[in-house]
Order: structure tokens, then sequence, then C-alpha cells
């Protein structure tokens, strides 16, 4: 089943800032991706535990995977596997800190499986957002994970925030 928007909404989020690991990544297409293979070694090595005892974790049950930090030469960009921590909570040692300011966020909820479901979450956000007369700011996007992420029938569940003006 291709990967559809189930919902979207427009929410104001911050000021916080996103702490955990960082891959820097040259996306060359979703067979040669790096960033499920980050996933696996952030459970493995100990750095989504470290980020759960995060002290000033703004939401003790949601991941998020933050992009940005796009260097449009090399076409490099930043993935963060991480959560969303007060603006000023301690960064761990090994792991980096994005702030975010208080923005509004088009926000599209995107039902279906890997990889389709991060191949359309961008455009199917960005589309509903062009109808809403929202336009994208910022640099960066960010994937929010939580209790809904595992569907009952295999299907994954995410939404993706996109900050607009």
């Amino acid at each position: 089943m291709p990967a559809e928007l189930v919902e979207f909404t427009v929410k104001t989020l911050g000021p916080v800032k996103v702490v955990g690991k960082e891959l820097r990544a040259r996306f060359v297409s979703f067979e040669d991706n790096p960033i499920p293979a980050f996933w696996d070694r952030c459970f493995e090595d100990g750095t989504i535990a470290a980020l759960e005892a995060l002290p000033g974790r703004c939401y003790p049950s949601v991941y998020i995977g933050w992009e940005g930090a796009f260097t449009p030469d090399d076409q490099i960009f930043s993935y963060v596997v991480g959560v969303l921590a007060a603006p000023g909570a301690a960064v761990p040692e090994g792991m980096v800190a994005y702030d975010i300011p208080e923005n509004r966020f088009a926000v599209g909820a995107i039902r279906g499986t890997p990889p389709d479901i991060y191949a359309r979450a961008h455009d199917l956000t960005c589309e509903q957002a062009a109808k809403a007369g929202l336009e994208p700011a910022l640099d960066f996007e960010m994937e929010w994970y939580d209790e809904r992420f595992m569907q009952p029938d295999g299907q994954r569940l995410i939404d993706l925030y996109i900050p607009v003006e």
C-alpha cells in the first residue's frame, strides 16, 4: 500500500532543542540509505538509553529524526537520531544539539510501509501545506516517532514536521 497522508495539522512548537547523535550523509537512493542502519546502531550503542534518561527531555515517549544542515556543494546533510529537550538541557558527550526557535509547523501524519513512507512524507506534507497557503521556512524538517509508529497491521505511522510561515 502506498504511503498516504492521514491527517494534516498546523502546530506551534518551541523553543526547544534536538539533542542526539548525528550522521552526516549523502542521500543517493533508498536502497543505499544509511539512516535505518544508523537508527539500529543508536539503539545498540546506548545512545537511545542515554537520550531516554536525558534531564530536560520534553516528550518522554517521542524520538526525533531531525534532518538539516544541508550543504549544497557536496549534497551532504545532517540526520540526528534524538529527542526534543528544553533549551537549557545539557548535551551528553558525543552528541549534538540544534536549537529550534518557536515556530509554526505543517504536520503531516503519514501512514505506509518503508521505504515508501519516507519517500513520500515530504511531498505529501508540502502539498497539503501549499493548499493551506503555507510556505516552508527555516532549513530543516523532523520526523516524529511515538507509540503510533508500529501499527497492528504492519504499517508505520510518523508525523513529519516542516517549519512554515
